[in-house]
């Protein structure tokens, strides 16, 4: 039982980048958009049945059969990170001015990371199981928004 996914497991993945350049206004606009398949979490009983002293790792028991290690699997990750740029020439094109504004996560999913992972020892799950732990630790970023300008010579 002690053989099953690592909690970096992602089964499934897919990214799609791109970039366009609009003719006669020269603005880029383009983006990332990330999504992928949940991460494992491991499922305990939250006490010590073993007698192991401040163990609560024990995986519970059910349907008669021992659950596996790290068979929980939290819900989807996705993020969409556009942005738009401008280059604007100054000095007769020795130097220029960049302009770009980004938004990270533009959607604002909440992707969480860590879920309660605790069954307990009865045939039905306790309050509480499989839901998103809280806390900034137990997410990835939410929405951001970024600004930034250039010059090069």
């Amino acid at each position: 039982m002690e053989y099953g996914p690592a909690i970096y497991d992602q089964r499934h993945r897919f990214v799609l980048s791109g970039e366009y350049l609009a003719p006669k206004i020269l603005v880029r606009m383009g983006g990332v958009g990330s999504f992928a398949s949940g991460l494992p979490y491991n499922i305990v009983t939250g006490t010590t049945n073993s007698g192991d002293t401040g163990a609560t790792t024990d995986r519970p028991v059910i349907n008669g059969a021992v659950i596996g290690r790290n068979a929980g699997i939290g819900n989807g990750l996705y993020s969409v990170d556009p942005f738009v740029a401008r280059a604007f020439p100054l000095d007769h094109e020795r130097v220029q001015l960049d302009l770009r504004a980004e938004a990270f996560n533009v959607l604002n999913h909440a992707n969480f990371t860590n879920y309660s992972g605790t069954y307990g020892n009865g045939t039905t799950h306790g309050a509480g199981f499989g839901a998103p732990l809280p806390g900034v630790t137990s997410q990835l970023n939410p929405r951001e928004m970024q600004f930034s300008a250039q010059v090069s010579f």
